[in-house]
């Protein structure tokens, strides 16, 4: 009979949500469920009987995405969109804005014709 220990950063770990631990035949696991940052360190597993103790020992690096909060992924999408609609929506709104000066002179233009012919 064999009694199977893991611990991390030295304080021993229960099996739970977060870790599976197992054992059969002649291997232990432990399976990190989803890992975390904070799930990053040393991790010892230690196997013991009436005839002794060993040991195996790793060190577990997180790298990858970090986790942005949902308000600041919603605030960059709002910029990333504000600016590839902006040149659009500049164009649209100098074409507008335009074509009212546009019109407006034509219309003035008219106006001004008509009077001078008046006079």
């Amino acid at each position: 009979m064999f009694l199977v220990r893991r611990f991390k950063n030295g304080k021993e770990l229960k099996a739970g949500k977060h870790y599976k631990m197992s054992y059969e035949g002649d291997e232990a696991s432990l399976t990190l469920v989803s890992t975390e940052a904070n799930d990053q360190g040393s991790y010892l597993c230690k196997v013991s009987n009436k005839l002794g103790t060993v040991d195996t020992e790793c060190t577990l690096t997180i790298q990858g995405e970090i986790k942005i909060p949902r308000r600041v992924v919603f605030f960059i999408l709002l910029i990333i969109i504000g600016l590839f609609w902006l040149p659009v929506m500049g164009e649209a709104l100098r074409a507008f804005i335009g074509g009212m000066f546009l019109n407006g002179m034509v219309t003035l233009g008219r106006n001004l014709g008509r009077r001078s012919r008046s006079c």
